[in-house]
């Protein structure tokens, strides 16, 4: 399943090519593919590779370039699932020789996606990927920290350029520094202009939603692990009617296990992909906690309330981040239709009605 690419700058959509792929996989891994077939992706380009045997591959090759932290961690933590017998994620098939621009192939997983990121699954299915995902959890809670698990925020020089937007994904539980003036890449698109001129107040409003999340739930300090970062349709596979695997552990980080299990909870429920006020499937919500909070019984009750009032706009404040970090690189474009705008409306217009 292709997803649309209309988000990405035209001139950054590269050309498929065969050629490079198949010599660049044989320098890299030591055997030439005989057949290599497009899979689509949003921020990396992912292939399917067969080799001579019929033995197929998944190839990841990034558009633009991860800190070297985001891969170290994505290593990390596949490679502790790998050492603890857990099958229902990527295996990293290791190079022989340094692979080109941080390609990383891994093993194919068997399932297929079930559907797109603004779409539904069914009840019976949400059920099993949050069953499995507290199993999930679990495995990732046994794997340790790296050395340094959570990069220090460094500020930004008044006289900055270009601003730019710390990675979440970068392996830490900490807050993406915001700079106060936004890129002039978002000039490109109406929405990038309409983000640039509410920027004050999405600033602002940062700050609001963080102090009363950290003032009701104190989430600095909840007990931290690794988590996977995005669980979302696509990132999902089931065979026959059963969940078979996770994938994209891209924005594997060290943080509260409690964000994950909301936040994948939002993403999963999540209706439509217009650009109307954010909404979610409510029923699907309840399921997808109650699933999770059934195999794992032991978590803190008190997290688990205010989903509409606190944790939806923190959430919402995620996901528009994902967003603005891919656009203040210029490896995406804000425009109509592509799950932005709702999420950073929600955060401009949170508690105004107070």
């Amino acid at each position: 399943m292709t997803p649309n690419t209309r988000h990405l700058p035209q001139d950054s959509v590269p050309v498929f090519d065969a050629g490079s792929i198949a010599q660049g996989i044989l320098t890299a891994y030591g055997f030439l593919p005989i057949e290599i077939t497009p899979l689509g992706g949003y921020t990396n380009r992912n292939f399917l590779l067969t080799d001579k045997d019929d033995n197929r591959f998944v190839l990841r090759i990034p558009r633009s370039r991860r800190s070297s932290t985001s891969q170290e961690s994505e290593r990390h933590v596949l490679a502790g699932l790998e050492a603890d017998g857990y099958s229902l994620v990527p295996r990293i098939y290791p190079p022989s020789n340094p692979q080109p621009d941080h390609w990383q192939l891994s093993y194919w997983l068997p399932g297929v996606i079930e559907g797109l990121w603004w779409q539904q699954c069914s009840p019976g299915k949400v059920a099993q990927i949050f069953t499995e995902l507290a199993r999930l959890h679990d495995r990732m809670d046994c794997i340790p920290a790296l050395n340094n698990p959570a990069a220090k925020k460094q500020a930004i020089p008044a006289d900055t350029q270009t601003p730019s937007i710390t990675a979440i994904a970068d392996a830490t539980e900490r807050a993406p520094i915001l700079p106060t003036a936004p890129s002039p890449a978002l000039q490109s698109t109406p929405v990038g202009r309409y983000v640039a001129d509410s920027w004050p107040v999405f600033l602002r409003q940062v700050q609001r939603i963080e102090a009363d999340m950290e003032q009701e739930f104190q989430l600095s300090k909840a007990a931290k692990q690794w988590i996977h970062g995005d669980i979302q349709l696509e990132n999902l596979l089931f065979e026959n009617e059963r969940f078979s695997g996770f994938l994209d552990f891209e924005r594997v980080r060290w943080d509260a296990r409690i964000k994950d299990i909301i936040f994948s909870a939002f993403r999963v429920c999540r209706e439509g992909a217009t650009d109307e006020p954010f909404r979610y499937d409510p029923q699907r919500f309840a399921l997808a906690i109650g699933s999770y909070r059934k195999a794992a019984p032991d978590l803190p009750a008190p997290f688990f309330r205010d989903y509409d009032s606190r944790w939806k706009s923190i959430f919402c404040l995620d996901q528009a981040m994902v967003y603005l970090e891919n656009a203040f690189d210029g490896t995406w474009q804000l425009v109509e239709g592509i799950g932005f705008l709702p999420c950073y409306n929600e955060v401009l217009n949170y508690r105004c009605a107070e």
